[in-house]
This record gives C-alpha cells, structure tokens and sequence, in this order.
C-alpha cells in the first residue's frame, strides 16, 4: 500500500509531466505532431518502425508462442510482417500524394 507522501509524489509528477506536454505541445501543430514536420530522415525511419514491430515482448512472446504452437506461429508471423511491409511500399505512393493534395 502507498503512503500518502508516495502518493502526493507520484501525483505532481504526472501533474508536471502533463504541464510540460501542454507547453511543448502549444508550440506544434497538428502536422508537426503526427509527421514531424516532414523532417525525419529515411535511417531513422526505418529504425523507428523496426523497433515499434521488433521489441523484446515480441521476441520472447513469439519464441514461447513456437514452443508451444509449433513453428508456423513464428514463420507466419514473419511472413506478415514482410507482407505488411510490402503493401505499406506499394501503398506509400499513393499516400503521399493524397498527403500533398
């Protein structure tokens, strides 16, 4: 159980974690905020999406997964990633110039 003062610390953090947001937030739009204003360069891009699929709860929940399923559930999640990566390609054309409409 949390006493009162881990309570009242942990409350005015969240408090001046949501305050700094607001005030970094006033400074971007809505374009700044989803796409970075454009800004991002492929490298980190890439890594980005990498590290949003491929983390460690994946690997070790795919890897527990295989062992108990067998190794379809592993080889198929793969092979849906390479899809969703390959339909992202062919999709991200047509995207983007709905984007700069």
């Amino acid at each position: 159980m949390l006493s009162f003062i881990d309570s009242a610390i942990i409350i005015l953090y969240l408090l001046a974690l949501f305050a700094f947001g607001i005030l970094i937030g006033r400074k971007e739009g809505l374009e700044d905020f989803l796409i970075n204003n454009r800004k991002t360069k492929l490298f980190f891009l890439i890594f980005t999406i990498v590290s949003t699929n491929v983390g460690a709860g994946i690997i070790i929940g795919t890897a527990a997964a295989s062992y108990e399923t067998g190794i379809s559930f592993g080889i198929s999640l793969i092979i849906s990633e390479i899809a969703a990566f390959l339909l992202i390609a062919l999709l991200a054309p047509r995207i983007k110039r709905f984007g700069d409409k």
